[in-house]
């Protein structure tokens, strides 16, 4: 005699159903579908904010946006700043960020309740420029970086020259607090202003420059003004009930807590060529990923440039064949983080790793090592036809190095018209790091799942250890770690880490 199914519940999506000899799994194709709907009463508004502290700021200026409490959420990865940028210049149609409108921006600072230290980031262009280039996909860095915040575009537009150029940036702030996988809980704030964002801007050298060179008439950008600076978000209405529910549970003893990963400590340290050492006290429980970012220092604060994307620098002699290699080495509290040095052809793969993006698919480096074939001083402006948008391979700029060809040298940039000089193209296709930009990460992070907090490691002290520079450079070393953010049934914010 048979023996029959085991009966199971309409939405088990994938139930065992088994009988006296055979297990069996029902298809998840064959099962209604278990619908979870959103809480009932929650509704979502674009809210737009504008600057409490003014409608314009000048150069080495303040940005202040208050971010209402009392109701809601604030929506997770749902905000960016936007402003209109005029900018002061001989001649326009040369005008460039440097990298993108977040080349503007020197630090950000998130408070709580108006007062309550949250979440600072130093050095924010460079951590920004990191971003851009290491972390994100090549659509996303070729157009929408480049619409939103004209990352790598010629501001004048190369048409008309002018005095003036004026543009419209949308800039995402990346800040823990507000790209978290978790909204923001304004209701719990126990001031009116429950979030307050500052913005330092940078003097007009750091974040802007001409293009000067044969076939440009540029010179040093002047001056810039921001005008009309705003905050924009999704703000989460949702059931009262709701509100008043966590509300009880917080006055019942529990806290509201909040995971923040990869929030970035920042700061910049200039060198020399050589070796250089940087030992700085850390004191974090939690400490992610170490990443260093070389830019070479000639063209950090200068006005007037031949390379529009990186300032016309290189690491000469740095090259794959050149016996004196650039070498970075972290310590932590005195252990070496890599086993391995003197060889930083893994370096890339290790950066990855403390990106985690070592095997995923999503995100991936911006400047991929494509060939080119055919390409030669005389024909070097070839490639424009070939990539859009000015995107171009640049893979001997990152903490790794690999065989690099002529055609690879050559085919960098093509809005430079220094191409058109053979010599120059001569003296640069024996860059071993291209666009005197270098890039170097170390993970620190225990376990990947992002549920579990403080993956990282306790580090009270660390060391960078930088052997073989071939010129001066200003490096950046930033500190991705973990903090946790507590708010008690008064609405009192502290954050540990």
């Amino acid at each position: 005699m048979s023996v029959p199914l085991r009966s199971y519940p309409a939405n088990n999506a994938n139930p065992e159903i088994t009988n006296a000899e055979v297990g069996m799994n029902i298809p998840a194709s064959l099962v209604p579908q278990k619908m979870e709907l959103p809480m009932s009463g929650c509704e979502s508004v674009i809210r737009v904010v504008p600057a409490a502290n003014g409608a314009s700021q000048n150069p080495s200026g303040i940005i202040l946006v208050g971010i209402p409490g009392g109701a809601g959420y604030m929506k997770a990865r749902s905000a960016y700043l936007k402003f209109r940028v005029t900018i002061t210049a001989t001649n326009g149609d040369f005008v460039y960020f440097k990298k993108s409108a977040a080349s503007l921006i020197n630090r950000v600072t998130l408070y709580g309740n108006g007062s309550t230290l949250l979440e600072t980031t130093n050095q924010y262009d460079a951590y920004h420029r990191f971003l851009l280039e290491q972390t994100c996909t090549q659509n996303y860095y070729a157009t929408d970086a480049g619409i939103m915040e004209w990352n790598n575009q010629v501001l004048g537009g190369q048409t008309v020259a002018g005095a003036q150029v004026v543009v419209d940036c949308q800039i995402p702030i990346a800040l823990s607090t507000l790209t978290n996988e978790k909204s923001f809980p304004l209701f719990l704030c126990n001031s009116s202003q429950g979030l307050l964002l500052q913005v330092d801007l940078n003097p007009v050298s750091r974040a802007l420059y001409s293009l000067t060179s044969t076939g440009a008439a540029g010179t040093a950008p002047s001056n810039y003004v921001i005008s009309n600076p705003f905050i924009v978000y999704e703000h989460l209405n949702v059931s009262p009930m709701y509100e008043a529910a966590i509300r009880q549970k917080l006055r019942d003893g529990f806290v509201y807590n909040m995971n923040l990963p990869n929030c970035c400590l920042g700061s910049t340290y200039s060198s020399a060529s050589g070796s250089s050492t940087y030992n700085i006290g850390v004191g974090i429980n939690s400490v992610d990923a170490i990443v260093l970012v070389q830019q070479v220092s000639s063209g950090l604060n200068s006005g007037t440039s031949d390379d529009p994307f990186v300032q016309n620098s290189t690491f000469s002699g740095a090259t794959s064949s050149a016996s004196a290699q650039l070498t970075c080495v972290l310590y932590t509290d005195g252990m070496q983080v890599i086993q391995y040095s003197g060889d930083e052809t893994i370096s890339f793969a290790e950066s990855q790793r403390a990106l985690s993006n070592l095997w995923d698919t999503n995100t991936c480096n911006a400047c991929p090592n494509i060939q080119f074939s055919g390409l030669t001083s005389v024909n070097a402006n070839a490639v424009v036809t070939t990539c859009a948008l000015g995107i171009i391979p640049r893979v001997n700029q990152l903490g790794y190095r690999l065989p690099m060809t002529l055609a690879e040298s050559v085919a960098r940039l093509p809005i430079d018209p220094t191409y058109n000089n053979a010599a120059t193209v001569a003296v640069r296709s024996t860059d071993g790091y291209q666009g005197g930009y270098y890039f170097k990460a170390w993970n620190l992070r225990k376990f990947n799942e992002s549920d579990i907090a403080f993956a990282g490691r306790k580090v009270q002290n660390l060391s960078v250890l930088k052997q073989n520079a071939q010129v001066a450079s200003q490096d950046f070393l930033f500190i991705l770690h973990s903090q946790s953010l507590k708010i008690d049934a008064s609405g009192q914010m502290a954050v540990s880490r």
